[in-house]
């Protein structure tokens, strides 16, 4: 069934995604955080990548969702850019419109 493709297409990506930032906050800290080290004091600070690593990783999950909504001919647009600013709602008004789309072109489920 179509569902569970794509069930289990997202919640791959989704996962994938977050093992990436885990592997690349382990690898890559530098990335993430910036050390300044002074004669008597230590400090840390967050780099601007580290302010935006979410929505960096939404825009990749928003990519793929608008690529799926132009295949099936819906609004390929706002979805996406919501998903930029909220993955969980973002996926959510996903969900729906490829419900609403199976429901339409199969009269059934």
């Amino acid at each position: 069934m179509e569902i569970k493709r794509f069930i289990t297409k997202y919640l791959l990506i989704v996962i994938g995604l977050a093992i990436l930032r885990v592997l690349l906050n382990e690898i890559v800290p530098d990335l993430f955080t910036q050390t300044i080290i002074g004669d008597e004091f230590t400090q840390t600070k967050t780099t601007l990548f580290g302010m935006y690593q979410t929505n960096f990783f939404n825009m990749i999950l928003g990519l793929i969702i608008a690529l799926d909504l132009h295949k099936i001919g819906r609004n390929w647009i706002v979805i996406p850019i919501l998903t930029v600013i909220s993955a969980t709602a973002g996926l959510f008004f996903f969900s729906i419109l490829i419900l609403n789309n199976l429901i339409n072109k199969y009269e059934q489920i």
